[in-house]
């Protein structure tokens, strides 16, 4: 019975996943599953090119940013090493399967399937939880099998290595995963009790407030080689900016080697497998740890929901509540609003009111590259060009993504009915949740701006223009952040934790991602900064084009979003138009 369960729920995901109004109803399950079965095929001979040819063989080129020359210095030590090329290899699958695991946990909370599995299969409480994580890691661990398996058959090819090393490797994805799912699952049920909910809610804050500080650090021992860029003048060798790349990237690398020290201990898991797969042992501590990993397990079985008794958010709520209403949103808003902070889904994701950490190591890097860099210098002004747009994406893309089942349009799902206006569609709709979204983000926003404002002292001018710049960018970047949901809704998902999982979404955001970090910020938005680091612009001229001008952009392209969308949803007038 449990396995025809399963079969039946894979059979719904991928025609649920694959599912499209104009392909579905020619295309059975079956044909759904092969054409997943051919990307897998796509994906192995990828991985196999990629990771044969072009890295393990040496024929990979430098790029033109730091992150690529660490990558090379990394490369040359797994050329001259098989034994690091497994480490990071496994060290990189057991960390997916420890993300898998807590993202099962946060989808187990959310399904109704342990409710139905507990009237229809007659199973217990602990048991019908623990059949829908089986069922929702096995569906998280296809990765393993389309991706992981394909690199470890490309590395195989070059450093042979004993076939139980996949079979070691599957194993450890699971136990790590079952493991990563029933403690975390433990954690989110614990939380519902005071004393669990403020620990967490510390240990939360002290993470971000420890990301901070070592972010700081960090930048500070970079300074002098930031300050030495070469491309401050019209004319620049390609050895000099290259030069500059490998110098920081070795000091990138000698800065991270206590790092590498704690990575390289031998009894971890992963370099344990990677002795074992170059043949220098570790089958009996592998053995060892599978059994004391499934012994962790035992307790956790068990465990049961504690019943939430208090409500810790009262004062979030109305201040949220209170920002809407001070932004046009009517009474009903707040009806919303309450409904979905005291989510199931809200309550899990809590800390990332407190920020993404990506905010908090961003906010340190900034600060310490502006604090330690001469403000007359034109490094000073490319640091803050970066802060002034890159900042900003990455925060409203980590916020939206952490809560995307409460803020995407079709977070909503079929209640998405009472929504429909006659003549508008379903355009208040995003309207509402765009302001939602801005309430919960651009405070803390603002916050930043007034700290980095005050410690770094940059001029008046450049304050202003950095605050505006902020807003118009944070309004821009967040209705970017909408266009899957608009593009491509999907009101009928099963859960709020699974609407990030549809092909179509997943592409529009890597496609709008794309073009934003490598279109319209670089060659848009910090176009001025590049004139005037190479003297095509007085400073006077540049805080003109990067002030006025700049902000003229963005309002064209806020209107040009809005309109666009409005277009769009103003014409989903019927149940039709929805695909519910």
């Amino acid at each position: 019975m449990v396995y025809h369960w399963i079969k039946w729920r894979w059979k719904i995901r991928i025609k649920d996943q694959y599912r499209s109004r104009f392909l579905t109803p020619y295309l059975s399950w079956k044909w759904l599953f092969a054409w997943g079965i051919m990307k897998a095929v796509l994906l192995f001979a990828a991985s196999y090119v990629t990771m044969g040819q072009v890295i393990l063989n040496g024929r990979f080129e430098i790029g033109s940013n730091v992150f690529y020359a660490v990558v090379d210095h990394l490369i040359k030590a797994m050329r001259e090493e098989p034994l690091l090329i497994w480490s990071v290899l496994y060290f990189v699958i057991f960390l997916d399967a420890i993300v898998s695991g807590m993202s099962t946990a946060r989808r187990q909370k959310q399904s109704l399937d342990g409710e139905w599995l507990q009237m229809n299969v007659k199973l217990t409480p602990s048991r019908a939880r623990i059949m829908v994580e089986a069922e929702l890691l096995l569906w998280e661990s296809k990765k393993f099998l389309m991706v992981y398996i394909p690199i470890m058959a490309a590395v195989q090819s070059y450093f042979p290595a004993p076939l139980i090393t996949m079979v070691f490797a599957w194993l450890f994805y699971l136990v790590f995963g079952f493991l990563a799912a029933s403690y975390y699952g433990l954690a989110l049920s614990r939380q519902a009790t005071k004393q669990s909910f403020f620990i967490r809610m510390t240990c939360q804050l002290a993470l971000r407030i420890a990301f901070l500080v070592l972010s700081v650090q960090f930048a500070r021992k970079l300074v002098p080689w930031v300050e030495q860029f070469p491309l401050i003048s019209k004319t620049v060798e390609k050895e000099t900016f290259f030069g500059w790349l490998d110098t920081g990237s070795a000091s990138i690398v000698s800065m991270t080697s206590s790092i590498s020290m704690v990575f390289n201990w031998r009894f971890w898991p992963h370099n344990l497998l990677a002795e074992l797969a170059t043949g220098n042992g570790g089958l009996p501590f592998l053995t060892g740890l599978l059994v004391a990993g499934v012994l962790l397990y035992l307790p956790t079985r068990n465990h049961s929901d504690t019943k939430r008794s208090w409500y810790p958010f009262t004062f979030y709520e109305k201040w949220i509540s209170f920002l809407l209403i001070l932004s046009g949103g009517k009474g009903h808003m707040q009806f919303m609003t309450r409904n979905d902070l005291r989510s199931t889904f809200f309550l899990s994701r809590f800390p990332i009111i407190m920020g993404p950490f990506s905010f908090w190591i961003f906010m340190g890097l900034i600060w310490g590259f502006l604090d330690g860099i001469d403000h007359g210098s034109k490094m000073f002004h490319m640091v803050l060009s970066f802060y002034t747009f890159y900042f900003v994406y990455f925060y409203t893309q980590a916020s939206f993504s952490a809560l995307n089942g409460i803020h995407a349009m079709d977070g909503v799902g079929k209640r998405v009915q009472s929504h429909l206006h006659p003549d508008q569609g379903i355009w208040p709709l995003l309207r509402l949740r765009l302001r939602l979204f801005l309430a919960m983000t651009v405070p803390l926003l603002v916050v930043g701006d007034v700290i980095m404002i005050t410690l770094v002292k940059p001029g008046v001018t450049e304050s202003i223009i950095l605050f505006l710049s902020h807003l118009c960018a944070c309004m821009l970047f967040s209705l970017i952040m909408y266009l899957p949901s608009v593009l491509t809704p999907h009101f009928h998902y099963p859960s709020l934790e699974e609407l990030e999982d549809y092909p179509d979404q997943e592409k529009i955001r890597n496609m709008t991602s794309g073009a934003v970090v490598g279109v319209m910020i670089p060659m848009v938005f910090m176009l001025p900064c590049a004139f005037y680091l190479t003297n095509s612009l007085s400073y006077r001229s540049y805080l003109w084009v990067i002030g006025p001008g700049l902000l003229i952009v963005m309002v064209l392209f806020i209107f040009g979003l809005l309109f666009a969308m409005y277009r769009r949803l103003s014409r989903m007038t019927h149940l039709d138009h929805l695909n519910l």
